[in-house]
């Protein structure tokens, strides 16, 4: 049946991607060679990106940069082809380089950065996608480990501090917000084409192998091949709006994860001022003590709670300096 025989058509596709990256050669003109390929199978660009990234983890250390070099020719080649190959590495470029990133030596690390400079040059994503993985770069490289999707923080690395040490309170500049509306949109759209794709595939599965008795071949042979048709700009459909959900879904996540460090950064600056202040008022409670009687009437709680506790700590950390 069709259905069957796309299913293997999808299988040998994906063995010959697969053996094609194996032995994939990182001179500029494997790379290129390949990278044309691919564009010329543009229309299976999902598929070949997921065989891209299990063959990037697999390969040791040496030979994950070239799969990095072989990704942005065919971003940048692909531009003007169609906007298959962008949507299917969106959803997994970011995790792809910060597992080289963390896995390799400086000088790898270095070429990806020069690579990621070049996405940003050719406006290959949107800005603020590739000032994530930018972030996350720096993160790695100030905390000497590997960088992770969960420590992403545009606009800087981690939690900022002052020249003192202490922590800022200050914002963090955070991601392009993702409206719920949108992402329920989204879910319903996808309600929508997987009812479409289940209604499609039920019809390839009661075409017969053969033309019925009394039927005309060609109408019948036109008849089968839209349904097929059909049923795979469907799934082409779906597997893109899928993947573009999952960028909205990891976006807001992101979003969430600044608006949790700042929380954070903001509750931390809270329980210092107030361990300083505590600290202020056990030294004046001890400095009163320490004077006659007949020189200074001891301050009453209400007092003490009037007093302007910020000035106050400024004031102690001039003096301390």
């Amino acid at each position: 049946p069709p259905f069957l025989a796309m299913a293997a058509a999808q299988k040998q596709f994906e063995e010959l991607v697969r053996g094609k990256l194996r032995k994939l050669s990182p001179s500029q003109e494997g790379i290129q060679t390949l990278s044309l390929w691919l564009l010329h199978h543009r229309q299976r660009a999902a598929s070949a990106v997921q065989m891209w990234l299990a063959e990037l983890y697999a390969a040791p250390p040496p030979q994950k940069l070239k799969f990095v070099y072989l990704a942005s020719d065919v971003l940048l080649q692909s531009r003007k082809k169609g906007t298959e190959f962008k949507t299917a590495f969106r959803a997994c470029v970011q995790e792809a380089l910060l597992h080289v990133f963390g896995t390799c030596d400086g000088k790898v690390k270095k070429a990806v950065q020069r690579v990621v400079g070049i996405w940003q040059e050719r406006a290959a994503f949107e800005t603020s996608f590739l000032a994530t993985i930018t972030a996350a770069f720096e993160a790695a490289s100030n905390d000497g480990g590997p960088a992770t999707p969960s420590s992403i923080h545009v606009g800087g690395a981690h939690t900022p501090r002052t020249a003192a040490g202490a922590v800022s309170t200050s914002p963090i500049k955070t991601v392009d917000a993702v409206e719920p509306a949108v992402l329920v949109r989204h879910l319903a759209e996808l309600e929508a084409l997987d009812a479409q794709i289940a209604t499609l595939m039920e019809q390839l599965k009661q075409l017969p192998e053969e033309p019925p008795a009394g039927t005309d071949c060609e109408a019948w042979k036109k008849d089968s091949e839209s349904v097929v048709a059909q049923c795979q700009t469907s799934l082409a459909a779906a597997t893109a709006k899928r993947q573009e959900f999952m960028a909205q879904l990891q976006a807001g996540l992101s979003q969430q994860r600044l608006h949790l460090t700042e929380s954070q950064n903001q509750l931390t600056g809270c329980r210092e001022k107030l361990e300083k202040a505590t600290q202020l008022k056990k030294t004046l409670r001890t400095h009163l003590a320490s004077l006659p009687e007949e020189m200074v009437a001891a301050p009453s709680e209400e007092a003490l709670a009037d007093l302007d506790i910020d000035a106050l700590i400024a004031t102690g950390s001039d003096n301390d300096g």
